[in-house]
């Protein structure tokens, strides 16, 4: 079972489904979430898959893409748990994820996965991200739908 202030929820979100969710297992927990931002924020046209020359698409199709990111002020000491979210680009972790776990070292921290997704499942993703980052330690992954609620958050925490 997670334990309150334990952890840290991290998370990437461009529509703000990914942030709701965060928001939920932040208030769960009784934390506060750190959001993962871009330096060159997306436009719609950015995140439209149906142009082929997005750059959403762009970076998707090149496994070596990472997007720049602000800096995030992040005190792990004391936090053995991270939680981290992201909405599912072409059932993947978007590469921001990348560059986050790229500058961030996870290791020896207990990672507990989650995305939005309105139909795929989170299973490609997590094994995307464990080849390219085998020191990772994750301990769980769940998808979350739009309209999932706080007490099937806490739900999903107790189980943990």
């Amino acid at each position: 079972m997670i334990l309150m202030n334990d952890g840290l929820v991290i998370y990437f979100s461009q529509t703000k489904r990914t942030e709701k969710i965060a928001n939920l297992i932040s208030q769960a927990c009784k934390t506060s979430p750190y959001p993962i931002q871009v330096t060159v924020p997306y436009s719609s046209e950015d995140l439209d898959w149906t142009l082929p020359n997005s750059r959403a698409n762009q970076e998707m199709e090149n496994p070596a893409a990472r997007p720049d990111l602000k800096p995030l002020k992040l005190e792990l000491t004391g936090k053995p748990k991270i939680f981290l979210g992201y909405p599912l680009w072409w059932s993947q972790a978007p590469r921001a994820i990348n560059t986050f776990l790229d500058t961030y070292d996870l290791s020896g921290y207990k990672l507990y996965l989650f995305c939005t997704s309105g139909s795929s499942s989170i299973d490609k993703s997590v094994r995307e991200l464990s080849k390219t980052y085998p020191q990772l330690n994750i301990q769980a992954a769940r998808r979350f739908a739009n309209d999932t609620t706080l007490a099937q958050i806490e739900t999903w925490l107790k189980s943990l």
